[in-house]
């Protein structure tokens, strides 16, 4: 039985979308389109680019289907603060730290 809740999110929202359901990949900005209990619908914003790529049925990073999936096509997504708070703290030298 799949006892995963899925994050809120709002329609409009802004989120990182990952290709191929990796997070360790570049993430991509999204916009929320469409929600669903399982996943959601996305226009993703590629860099560069002024087209949106839409993307159907999106499941969220922290999903356990995510890792099952035998088509990634979806990809995954996070909330932004979810994304940075997973990334390392870069380290600052102390003569650095000094100068400010």
């Amino acid at each position: 039985m799949d006892d995963f809740k899925m994050p809120k999110v709002k329609l409009g929202a802004t989120v990182y979308w990952h290709g191929d359901a990796d997070e360790g990949s570049p993430p991509m900005l999204a916009l929320v389109t469409e929600r669903g209990e399982k996943g959601i619908n996305l226009a993703i914003i590629p860099p560069g680019s002024y087209n949106i790529q839409p993307m159907s049925g999106v499941p969220h990073a922290d999903d356990p289907r995510v890792q099952k999936l035998l088509d990634r096509d979806a990809g995954c997504w996070q909330h932004i603060a979810e994304w940075e708070a997973k990334q390392p703290v870069p380290s600052v030298p102390k003569k650095e730290m000094a100068k400010s």
